[in-house]
C-alpha cells in the first residue's frame, strides 16, 4: 500500500504532499481504513477540490513511477509540460514510501521528463539499499548478496537509459518476496482510469486497450451488466447483436433494437466504463494494486454518484482513490474526515487535519466546507 508521497517541481506542484498514514479513532467507517502492524492507512479516500486545484495532476504524479518501470507509452501524451513552469529547477522529484509484505519501502528519484531519470534511491526499513546518480551507481557488498543482485553487470547499465529498478528485476530473477520485487510489482500494477465523452483513458502497464462491449459479451457478463444499470435507475433490456463489420455491440431491445453506443446518454457510457473496471479489479485474479479514478462522477446525478462510491468501497479489493467535485459526498455516513482530503495547488489534507474543531459523526461536513472550516483559499 502507499503511505505517503511527495512530488515537486512537477507540473502545477512546487512542493506536495499525501499521507495516507494519517489516520485517526473516529468509531464509524471502519472499512475505509486498512490496519496494518506498523499502523493503519487510509484504503479508500476522495479527493475534492475546486476546478484546476491539482486533482487530475496529482492522479498524473502519482502514476509516474510506471513510465519508468515498464514499457508502457499508453497515456504518456498526458506528461507535456512537465516541469513546473514558474522553478528553475531542471528535474522534478517524486518520494513514493510504500508498505509492502510488512516491510517501508521508500522509492526516491529525479527525472527531467517523463521517461528520464536522472537519480534514485531505493530504501528498504531504514536502510539505503542502492543509489544511483546518472550513470555511477553505489550499493554495498552486503545489500547486493542481501537483495540479490550480486552478479549483475554494471558495465552494461551505463550504456542504457535504464532506470536502475528496472535494470535489476529485468537481469536478476529475484524471489516473489524480495523487496526490489515487490516494489517493482507494485508500481507497474498501479491504474489510473477516467471518464472521457465516449472512451475509456487510463494509464497501467498491466492493463490492455479493450472494446468494452466485446469485452462484456465475450465474459458472458450482459446479465450482470443489466443488474448493473437497474441499480443505478437505468432502466433499458440489453441485448448482444454483431454489426456488419462483425463487431459484437450492445442493443437496447425495443420493437427496433437501438445500437447502445449510438443512443446511450453519457451517464449510462459512464456506466459502462466503470462496470468494466470494477469487474476487472474485483476478480480473484485481478493485476491491480492501486486504483485512482479522476472524476468518477462527471457524468452522475448525485444519487448515482454516491451509489458508485459505495460500490468502489465495497468492491475494490485495494487501496483506492477518487477525485470529485460532488461536495455532497462530503458526509460522515458516506465517509469520514481523515479519509476526506482537500486539495490546492500547494497542499492536500484530510478534512480532520485542516480544522481545530473536533469532528464528530454528527457534524454537517458539507455545510462546514461551505462555511470555509477548512481553510480552502
Amino acid at each position: 500500500m502507499l503511505k505517503s508521497f511527495q512530488v515537486k517541481n512537477f507540473k502545477q506542484f512546487k512542493d506536495l504532499t499525501l499521507d495516507l498514514s494519517r489516520v485517526r479513532d473516529y468509531r464509524f467507517g471502519e472499512d475505509l481504513i486498512c490496519h496494518a502492524p506498523q499502523g493503519d492507512l487510509v484504503k479508500t479516500a476522495v479527493v475534492f477540490g475546486r476546478n484546476a486545484s491539482g486533482k487530475s495532476n496529482l492522479c498524473l504524479a502519482i502514476m509516474d513511477v510506471t513510465f519508468h518501470l515498464s514499457d508502457s507509452k499508453v497515456g504518456m501524451d498526458k506528461y507535456d509540460f512537465y516541469l513546473n513552469a514558474d522553478s528553475e529547477s531542471k528535474v522534478a522529484t517524486f518520494c513514493y514510501h510504500f508498505y509492502l509484505n510488512g516491510e517501508d519501502i521508500i522509492y526516491e528519484y529525479d527525472k527531467e521528463s517523463v521517461d528520464k531519470v536522472v537519480r534514485e534511491v531505493i530504501t528498504v526499513g531504514n536502510q539505503i539499499v542502492i543509489e544511483r546518480n546518472g550513470k555511477e551507481v553505489n550499493f554495498s557488498p552486503e545489500n547486493a548478496d542481501k537483495y540479490g543482485f550480486q552478479s549483475l553487470q554494471w558495465d552494461s547499465f551505463k550504456e542504457q537509459p535504464l532506470s536502475v529498478l528496472k535494470f535489476i528485476t529485468r537481469n536478476v530473477p529475484l524471489t516473489k518476496n524480495n523487496p526490489l520485487r515487490q516494489l517493482m510489482n507494485f508500481a507497474t500494477h498501479m491504474l489510473l482510469f477516467t471518464r472521457v465523452d465516449f472512451g475509456n483513458a487510463f494509464i497501467s502497464p498491466a492493463f490492455k486497450v479493450e472494446k468494452l462491449h466485446d469485452y462484456i459479451c465475450r465474459n458472458n457478463l450482459i446479465d450482470d451488466f443489466q443488474k448493473f444499470l437497474k441499480n443505478a435507475a437505468v432502466n433499458e433490456e440489453i441485448v448482444e447483436k454483431t454489426n456488419d463489420q462483425g463487431e459484437r455491440l450492445l442493443y437496447f431491445k425495443h420493437k427496433k433494437d437501438i445500437p447502445m453506443v449510438s443512443v446511450a446518454s453519457s451517464g449510462t457510457q459512464a456506466l459502462l466504463l466503470q462496470f468494466y473496471w470494477l469487474n476487472e479489479i474485483s476478480r480473484k485474479t485481478s493485476k491491480a494494486s492501486f486504483v485512482f479514478v479522476d472524476e468518477y462522477d462527471a457524468f452522475y446525478h448525485y444519487e448515482l454518484a454516491e451509489r458508485i462510491y459505495t460500490l468502489m468501497r465495497k468492491n475494490c479489493p485495494v487501496q483506492c482513490i477518487l477525485t470529485t467535485h460532488n461536495t455532497n459526498l462530503m458526509s460522515n455516513k458516506n465517509g469520514r474526515p481523515d479519509t476526506f482530503l482537500i486539495i490546492t495547488p500547494d497542499r492536500v489534507q484530510s478534512m480532520a487535519d485542516l480544522t481545530q474543531r473536533e469532528v464528530r459523526v454528527g457534524n454537517n461536513l458539507e455545510k462546514l466546507y461551505m462555511a470555509n472550516e477548512f481553510n480552502v483559499k
